[in-house]
């Protein structure tokens, strides 16, 4: 008598069903550590790109503005800063120092003070009034429900921390 080598139809369908339940919990988990990515992906953008505009403002010793791209902060943000015209005309041309034009789908940045404006001689932040200011910018994934976000914190001197929310109501507010 030879023997059969294989798989009966039972230890198939037991396999799939085995591979079924761990697919179904794997995958929402899946898609959060996703979306902290992405989120935690522009938070560490924006943390960089304050830290890169202060520290133009005061190499250059100008001014430098860091602001929302048209339709808010979610459209990304640009640095930018004031120069003379060569010419007779006295005219101030903005040029352009940094620029974040998309930020992945389902992310949004939330903050109230725009433009800021990074001292060139002290690196102080301030508003566009001249009154320094500490700023939170709220980045969260819309996505996903159970992501908890985080804050990016620029303090009037300048100083940038990224500090993770301690649960998800803050984002799903």
């Amino acid at each position: 008598m030879s023997k059969q080598w294989g798989f009966t139809l039972v230890e198939v369908m037991v396999s799939i069903a085995v591979m079924a339940v761990i697919v179904a919990f794997a995958f929402p988990a899946m898609q959060l550590m996703q979306a902290n990515s992405r989120m935690a992906s522009v938070a560490n953008d924006l943390a960089a790109d304050l830290k890169n505009a202060r520290s133009r403002a005061i190499v250059t010793r100008s001014n430098i503005t860091f602001s929302a791209n048209t339709g808010g902060w979610s459209n990304g943000w640009s640095a930018s800063f004031q120069v003379n015209q060569s010419d007779s005309s006295n005219q101030k041309v903005s040029v352009l120092v940094l620029e974040k034009l998309r930020l992945p789908a389902g992310i949004s940045v939330t903050q109230s003070v725009t433009p800021l404006i990074f001292n060139g001689a002290t690196g102080r932040v301030a508003d566009s009034s001249n009154a320094s200011v500490d700023v939170v910018f709220r980045v969260c994934d819309t996505k996903i429900s159970k992501e908890t976000g985080s804050n990016v914190l620029l303090n009037r001197f300048g100083r940038v921390l990224i500090q993770r929310h301690n649960d998800d109501s803050t984002c799903n507010q």
